[in-house]
């Protein structure tokens, strides 16, 4: 845990310990007959309040009983910190403990994985939210990127990765393709193609995308695409955006 930026907070002194210089991760620990709740609560929130310093370099923070632990950012409200059940593929037996959240989020590797490519900043007009991967995008998505290292080989097929409404679709095609820009060297642009009569305020109020290497689309017939798309587009191909064959051809190009 120590190489991992863990911190360590004594309640009655309200001094922390840094581990490795920066207080990446922040970690409230509750007795197991305590509330979950009353972490963020009674503490975090003070912790905010009287020490906001600490928590300038924040990636993520948990909070933990013993017998319930979630995970969530300086930013949100307790109704948005959730729990990490599986560490390393959706085939695990899900299990809510402090020692899943750990394994799943402190472990060097996965930790420098969430901190460089699955944290977001979200403008909901007026103030600024940080937003973290959930646990299910964060598998899924690194699941679609070992398969785009054989996008070639597969003709271009990446799979379906399921989502429920209200699960962070435009979430997960934000980590995604900005992972892939980062971590590839090819010129990839990606299409995105949804219904609705404007864009998701994440991507910005009009149809051209402000992040580059994005591209946004917007199907208002509901017949004629009944699902978002995310798609990569390869400099001479044409991607098919519906099951109606509509094609759009490869227009966008990154910055």
């Amino acid at each position: 845990m120590g190489n991992s930026g863990v911190i360590f907070t004594y309640t009655l002194t309200r001094r922390p310990c840094f581990i490795n210089g920066l207080p990446l991760i922040f970690i409230e620990l509750k007795g197991v007959h305590r509330k979950l709740e009353n972490a963020y609560r009674n503490n975090l929130k003070d912790y905010k309040d009287t020490i906001p310093q600490l928590f300038w370099y924040n990636a993520f923070i948990i909070l933990s009983n013993g017998s319930e632990s979630r995970i969530g950012t300086v930013t949100a409200d307790y109704e948005y910190f959730s729990e990490w059940k599986k560490i390393n593929s959706e085939g695990e037996e899900g299990i809510v403990s402090l020692d899943t959240i750990i394994k799943g989020t402190c472990e060097k590797t996965n930790f420098l994985d969430l901190l460089e490519n699955f944290i977001l900043f979200h403008d909901t007009g007026g103030s600024i939210v940080k937003i973290l991967t959930k646990n299910h995008q964060y598998l899924g998505m690194n699941n679609a990127i070992e398969s785009f290292k054989k996008i070639k080989e597969n003709q271009g097929r990446l799979g379906v990765f399921w989502h429920t409404q209200g699960s962070g679709k435009s979430f997960s095609m934000i980590f995604f393709s900005r992972k892939i820009l980062r971590k590839f060297k090819d010129n990839y642009t990606f299409l995105i193609v949804t219904i609705m009569s404007k864009p998701p305020d994440l991507l910005g109020d009009s149809q051209s995308l402000t992040i580059p290497g994005l591209c946004f689309v917007l199907i208002r017939d509901i017949e004629l695409l009944n699902i978002s798309v995310l798609t990569i587009v390869m400099p001479e191909w044409f991607c098919r955006a519906s099951s109606h064959k509509t094609w759009i051809p490869a227009k966008c190009t990154r910055e």
